[in-house]
């Protein structure tokens, strides 16, 4: 038999070699300074000693690297370590790594600036949509609430997608929302609920409790608070504001966003950026809030924030102080823009060219980014380069993205719907980007763009560690510490403006009360969702209300309307004798909604030539706008290049449009919950009568208030929701001492609230009511009166100022 030497010498040699290693190897083995534990889900979860926890799935296309006896997860599968990889970097510095050095094509750089509302539902297995989003660059997914199990299942199939396309380094997904309270996560009191409190620790306690909840889930990006200064009563998102005071809402914003972005030690010690971590993006810069006529900016008619006043730079006052925060994440990270055209008394810009925030360049770069070297990530609101580009509308769409690029925004919201057809429009305006600046200037903007998204997956840990625990996803959210603190919040944020005679104070014994909740007509409403039909309820929760009174209710008969719907009479209300044994009546009502209506753009890129501006109204009777301060020719208007017949022959000239409502008459959605309150006080006679208002803003009182003996309000209805019925009953019953004071004035009438500066803080004369109490910021009443605290004493003083940052 002929032997193979050479195998035999290299046998011999491997052999050896395998002994001398033996040692190596046991050592290093106990070297090691991490653990990998296999997930009931089956990802790994990797903890290294005094290191960042990393997650992957084992042989799915992403291994570790050991250095030092610490692992890395080796992201873009080439052995070694790189700077990016390296979670001991700070994490800007990885961000700035892996765009210099981890071969992002520019179409996947364009991917990472998409931001669609929705890339596929949430399942068990990934749609081929969100497939190809992710294989796009697509990393921030919107969230949406469908529970532990399917949310955790759909993230860790959106990470082990990432994992296995090995044609790109692997940066894991997040979600983002808009603030999602009671939805799917503890139920905090809304932004101007909160402001009520007048109470900054409350916003902190906030951001500390739903930002470990939000990122139990992977959801590491708040489309929120929304901080503008709520100058303008009639403006529909004024519930999503801190209010209307610059010092409350700079103080309430700093303690909120400072909780949202830090993760914090048992001991309540501030950490920074960390594994309870959120980025806040903060809205609307450079700002919503003072629209004219109290229109809202997200359709063509609101196109205008109107500063009158020249409180221009007062306004902006809340998103600086996002910027000097007490805590060690230092500045917000992220932002998103407003979308109106931001003029003076005259209608001229109060800053740059007359065009939408999104494309302001001397708002953003100038200013924003400027005054205190702020480097993070701005998103567009939603549409800014389709159908909401104000003072932009010459313009293309691939043009228009790249100019609000070049004006140092990083993505586009509702950009990406259309998948590669949508990359192929933001190839399109890179080219146009390189035709304006030349290659390497473009190269530049892709470059910052590109790192500020990054930035917002590195530091809150997303990148190492992206895969979600069912068990934590399950345990976190709405637990029973987060939830007693959010009741204690909503306890503390209801207003009592009125209480005549102590109708509402605590019960000297614990007999129950009996009160009357009678049923309240809704008529059918049309709106683009459909048509809902007219119908009756309680207004306010008869099985609630049960815990705490005796309760006396109505009955409905049967519908007499036409196609079997109801009509108001077909309430069957409680006899005169059942009505007469009640302590209290309790009625819940909304305050007015406008009717006033909207438009976009006709097929020129205009306001239609139909279309009529209306009055918005914050009274429930209609309101026709014809006094002394309704302005004949309105502030804002389009700009637009006219031809008309001159002396010589065919001549042009710039003609401004005029928004003007004067003469007109507004209307509200809910003029019948005024009938409904007159009815009710009408059928009670003397028996007290407790009115609980959802109130979005400020309203005109005097149509209702001489009806109720208490008021309380509950701040929501717009955007956010108000209080549940047992936080109103807790109060009405006594158990609970009413204490939040207004943080927003209520006006006197309709021409009061036309006499104001949209842009002006504190400006109106305000209502006062039978007992002689005036409705302005601070008030407030618990069971001994008028509040007098050392809130009223720190914020009923002059309104502050603001002046340019840069100076």
């Amino acid at each position: 038999m002929k032997i193979n030497t050479k195998r035999v010498v290299s046998m011999i040699i491997t052999a050896v070699m395998l002994v001398v290693m033996l040692p190596s190897f046991a050592m290093d083995e106990s070297s090691k300074k991490y653990t990998e534990t296999l997930q009931p889900e089956g990802w790994t979860l990797v903890e290294n000693e005094g290191g960042a926890t990393l997650s992957y799935t084992k042989g799915g296309g992403v291994d570790l690297i050991e250095v030092d006896g610490y692992a890395f997860k080796d992201l873009d599968r080439d052995g070694e370590l790189d700077v990016f990889e390296d979670w001991r970097v700070d994490y800007k510095e990885r961000s700035r790594d892996l765009v210099t050095n981890g071969g992002l094509s520019l179409e996947f750089q364009l991917g990472l600036k998409m931001n669609p509302f929705s890339v596929g539902t949430p399942a068990k297995t990934l749609a081929d949509t969100t497939k190809t989003a992710l294989d796009l660059g697509y990393r921030h997914i919107r969230f949406s609430s469908v529970g532990a199990e399917l949310i955790t299942t759909w993230n860790n199939e959106i990470q082990k997608h990432i994992e296995a396309n090995t044609d790109v380094v692997a940066i894991p997904a997040t979600f983002i929302a808009d603030p999602l309270e009671g939805n799917g996560v503890t139920d905090w009191p809304g932004n101007l609920a909160l402001a009520a409190t007048f109470d900054p620790e409350l916003a902190h306690e906030y951001g500390r409790t739903l930002s470990k909840e939000w990122h139990s889930m992977n959801l590491t990006m708040n489309v929120g608070p929304q901080v503008d200064l709520a100058t303008e009563p009639r403006w529909s998102r004024n519930d999503m504001t801190f209010g209307e005071d610059p010092q409350l809402s700079i103080d309430m914003t700093r303690a909120m966003i400072n909780a949202w972005q830090s993760t914090y030690d048992d001991d309540g010690n501030d950490l920074g950026w960390g594994k309870d971590s959120v980025n806040i993006q903060v809205k609307h810069i450079m700002s919503e809030g003072a629209g004219e006529g109290g229109r809202e900016a997200h359709t063509l008619d609101g196109a205008y924030a109107v500063y009158p006043g020249g409180q221009f730079y007062t306004s902006i006052l809340p998103y600086f102080a996002a910027q000097d925060l007490p805590g060690k994440t230092g500045m917000v990270s992220s932002a998103m823009t407003s979308f109106s055209i931001g003029v003076d008394e005259n209608g001229d810009s109060v800053l740059g060219e007359r065009v939408s925030t999104s494309y302001n360049a001397e708002k953003i770069n100038g200013l924003w980014r400027a005054a205190n070297g702020w480097d993070g990530y701005i998103l567009t609101d939603f549409n800014t380069h389709v159908d909401k580009c104000f003072g932009m509308e010459e313009y293309t769409v691939p043009q228009r993205l790249w100019l609000e690029l070049e004006a140092g925004i990083d993505a586009w919201g509702n950009m990406g719907g259309k998948y590669e057809e949508d990359i192929a429009v933001a190839v399109e305006a890179y080219n146009y980007g390189v035709e304006r600046l030349g290659k390497e200037a473009a190269d530049q903007i892709i470059f910052d763009s590109t790192r500020h998204i990054l930035d917002t997956l590195f530091n809150v840990g997303v990148v190492d560690n992206p895969y979600v625990s069912e068990a934590v996803a399950a345990s976190v959210p709405n637990n029973e510490e987060h939830t007693a603190m959010a009741r204690e919040a909503l306890l503390k944020s209801i207003v009592m403006l009125k209480n005549t005679d102590n109708s509402v104070i605590k019960p000297a014994g614990d007999e129950k009360l009996t009160v009357y909740i009678p049923y309240k007509y809704s008529p059918a409403t049309t709106s683009r969702r459909g048509t809902t039909p007219a119908s009756f309820a309680p207004s306010m929760d008869i099985a609630v209300a049960s815990h705490y009174f005796n309760v006396i209710t109505d009955t409905v008969g049967t519908p007499s309307g036409e196609g079997n719907t109801y009509l108001p009479g077909d309430v069957i209300r409680a006899s005169a004798e059942d009505i007469a044994k009640a302590d209290l009546v309790i009625v819940r009502v909304a305050s007015p909604k406008s009717n006033a209506p909207t438009t976009g753009y006709d097929e020129n890129m205009k306001v239609p030539a139909d279309y009529e501006y209306i009055p918005r109204s914050l009274q429930y009777r209609p309101y026709t706008a014809d006094n002394m301060y309704v302005r004949f020719e309105s502030i804002g208007g389009q700009i637009t290049l006219e031809a008309f017949e001159g002396v010589y022959g065919t001549e042009y000239d710039y003609v401004k449009e005029n928004r003007s409502y004067f003469g007109k008459t507004g209307t509200v959605s809910n003029e019948a919950d005024l009938d409904f309150v007159l009815e009710i006080d009408e059928l009670t006679g003397d028996i007290p009568l407790v009115l609980v208002m959802n109130l979005n803003s400020s309203m005109v009182w005097s149509e209702i208030e001489p009806s109720a003996d208490a008021i309380l309000v509950s701040f929501g209805g717009g955007r956010t929701h108000s209080a549940r019925d047992e936080i109103l009953f807790e109060i009405i019953a006594g158990n609970y001492e009413p204490s939040a004071l207004l943080p927003m004035q209520q006006p006197l009438d309709m021409e009061t609230v036309e006499a104001q500066y949209e842009d002006v803080p504190r400006d109106m004369e305000c209502y006062v009511d039978a007992d002689g109490n005036t409705y302005d910021f601070t008030f407030g009443l618990n069971w001994s009166g008028v509040i007098d605290d050392e809130r009223v004493a720190k914020y009923n003083v002059e309104p502050i100022v603001g002046t340019n940052p840069l100076e």
